[in-house]
């Protein structure tokens, strides 16, 4: 929402195929109710999580060593917007082998600001422009923990700026969703179970105009 105006968003995210879900009319239920869309890896949340209400889950399903584009698009151009990232975390499974969730915006034009939930267990590096969780993938931990705060920061995004100082507003952002886990004790999965690679995002505002 935008000076009363509703400015339309698409977030994407390449499709995978869920196996462990029963379908419900046009969508996909798992067993705590949210609803997945049929690529799979899309949900709109039905109650709030640490992120921000109305969360979607960013749900990667299948191969994840490379890890998959996750795209905010706007169909005017944007100077600033605010959203909140949450489940940020790591564990193992004797099936599945380990995952680290890490989140990485490099590539896009403008500057980020991360901050933190007061007691997160988050590397949160703007230099770098990398996010991810400190805590060792030794733990049993196949499930979502959408209203733990140790995985959850608030990410801002600002437009670059030209030569002249003028804001370039731009139409989309994007960052890389992948497993880091790089310990020898614990093997990166090239086919994870369904629910292995969750984090939940939420959008908070958006800014548009010539400056910010």
């Amino acid at each position: 929402m935008v000076d009363g105006r509703q400015i339309s968003a698409t977030i994407s995210m390449a499709t995978s195929n869920p196996k462990s879900l029963r379908k419900v009319g046009p969508l996909y239920t798992d067993s705590r109710g949210f609803k997945i869309s049929d690529e799979g890896n899309l949900v709109i949340t039905e109650k709030a999580t640490s992120a921000g209400p109305n969360a979607v889950m960013l749900w990667m399903v299948g191969k994840n060593k490379g890890g998959q584009i996750v795209t905010i698009s706007f169909l005017e151009p944007v100077t600033k917007m605010v959203f909140g990232l949450s489940d940020i975390n790591a564990g193992t499974d004797k099936n599945m082998g380990a995952y680290r969730d890490h989140i990485d915006f490099t590539g896009n034009k403008g500057t980020f600001t991360f901050a933190p939930a007061p007691g997160a267990k988050l590397v949160a590096d703007e230099e770098s422009k990398q996010i991810y969780t400190t805590t060792a993938p030794t733990h049993y931990c196949v499930t979502d923990d959408y209203m733990d705060t140790e995985g959850t920061v608030d990410v801002t995004w600002t437009a670059p700026r030209d030569d002249k100082g003028n804001v370039i507003p731009q139409t989309s952002i994007s960052f890389l969703y992948y497993n880091s886990t790089e310990d020898a004790n614990y093997k990166v999965s090239d086919s994870v179970q369904v629910n292995s690679m969750i984090i939940f995002m939420a959008m908070k505002s958006v800014s548009t105009g010539t400056s910010c």
